[in-house]
């Protein structure tokens, strides 16, 4: 055996961006190792490899910078570097006199974007360092580029975001080619929520509907390695990602949608359905939530209120519209409390939470498990609010009304109340 001189070593290559970030896990977590030591002890997970697969076809849009780096997974579609850019412009603006903390905006990079249900991640390297944008209509979220990791032992895989509005982001060990989470709510009969992630040059996108900042959230993380079916790696807890250096920044507000028509249209479809067993005099829509097929009216006539809801139907032989009415016989308004009235309904995928406010009450805030508002836009004093479906609980949301002078009028839990009845 002969030594090796330089003829016989291999070319040079150029530092990829996620051994870089591994390497900065390493060194900003003390000094861990960060490579992935398998304990060969443990039982193989045979089903890891499909659980990922079918988390995969989330209902996610995606998009990525082209280039010469591999992309894990299917290609996804070429990145709308317009809309990418436009979503980092809002970020820096959120940042406002933060922005001589990081990086100038020149130096972001858009990597991956990915969207769902009107949240939208844009991933992004600042200056190298990895950076994360989520966007909603209303809101502008920004990691801390400078703040410090905290990985997956043995691992350089680490969260670096956590949105309020659903969004799990960080860092990717590059041995790591999938990455799977799994959100627990603790507390009995708290439900779990399992998800797929986007990887692209060391960062990861994930969404889990039931992550809106709670203190008690744990999120564990599952890895999968090419070549191997039946992977020795069992789930593992994700610490906890470092706080943002904004969050939810109110930058927007949408713009008020006309659907008097609709809601008429809809009214119509609503009286049909009920062949003649329920009497309408007097009854209006007032409000309407989501999009055919699935919509839901709220109707009132005096101080009573009711719902209406389309949807599919489920009965079998039947692929005609399906209809739900409730609260049954009909809800009662309290005009004399700044919450007059609540009802909540699915709509599809989402759930839909409507109200009646009195008339003194000019704002409404919502205020989630981890401590960030929502404004609510009021509209002729009612409001309506979708959620993802088993994103939330209602008591789990604080209300916050206050008067035209700023004055609070009342702030407590969010009411449940949905008594129906279906035909």
């Amino acid at each position: 055996m002969t030594d090796l001189d330089e003829s016989t070593l291999p070319p040079r290559r150029p530092l990829p961006d996620e051994v870089r970030d591994r390497m900065r896990v390493t060194v900003l977590a003390g000094g861990r190792p960060a490579h992935f030591r398998p304990n060969r002890t443990r039982r193989p997970l045979a089903v890891a490899a499909s659980v990922i697969a079918l988390m995969a076809g989330a209902a996610v849009a995606v998009q990525t910078v082209t280039g010469p780096d591999e992309i894990t997974g299917d290609q996804p579609p070429p990145l709308d570097r317009a809309t990418a850019d436009a979503n980092l412009d809002r970020c820096w603006r959120a940042l406002a006199d933060k922005q001589r903390t990081v990086p100038g905006r020149d130096t972001w990079m858009p990597v991956l974007m990915v969207a769902n249900r009107g949240i939208t991640v844009t991933a992004a390297r600042a200056a190298g360092k990895p950076l994360f944008c989520e966007t909603t209509g209303t809101t502008a979220t920004v990691s801390d580029p400078n703040a410090v990791p905290h990985p997956i032992e043995d691992t350089g895989t680490a969260a670096m975001l956590v949105g309020s509005a659903g969004s799990v982001s960080g860092v990717v060990d590059p041995e790591w080619r999938q990455l799977a989470l799994e959100v627990k709510t603790e507390g009995p009969g708290k439900p779990v929520a399992l998800t797929g992630t986007v990887i692209k040059d060391g960062l990861f996108v994930g969404f889990a509907p039931m992550t809106l900042g709670r203190p008690t959230d744990r999120i564990r993380a599952l890895r999968e390695v090419p070549g191997r079916p039946s992977p020795e790696y069992p789930w593992q807890d994700l610490p906890a990602a470092p706080d943002p250096l904004v969050p939810n920044a109110v930058d927007a507000v949408p713009p008020p949608v006309d659907r008097t028509a609709e809601m008429a249209e809809v009214f119509d479809d609503c009286k049909r359905g009920s062949n003649g067993s329920l009497d309408w005099t007097g009854w209006e829509p007032v409000a309407i939530a989501g999009t055919a097929p699935n919509r839901t009216l709220l109707l009132r006539s005096g101080l009573r209120i009711m719902k209406c809801t389309i949807h599919p139907s489920s009965w079998d032989g039947y692929d005609g519209p399906g209809y739900t009415y409730g609260p049954w016989p009909h809800g009662t308004i309290a005009p004399a409390e700044p919450l007059s009235y609540v009802t909540w309904e699915s709509v599809g995928p989402e759930q839909a939470v409507f109200g009646l406010l009195r008339s003194d009450v000019a704002t409404m805030e919502l205020i989630g498990p981890g401590g960030f508002p929502i404004n609510v836009p009021i509209e002729g004093g009612y409001f309506t609010v979708t959620f993802p479906t088993f994103g939330i609980y209602g008591p789990e949301l604080t209300v916050v009304l206050r008067n035209g002078s700023g004055t609070e009028v009342h702030r407590g839990p969010l009411p449940v109340m949905a008594d129906t009845m279906t035909r």
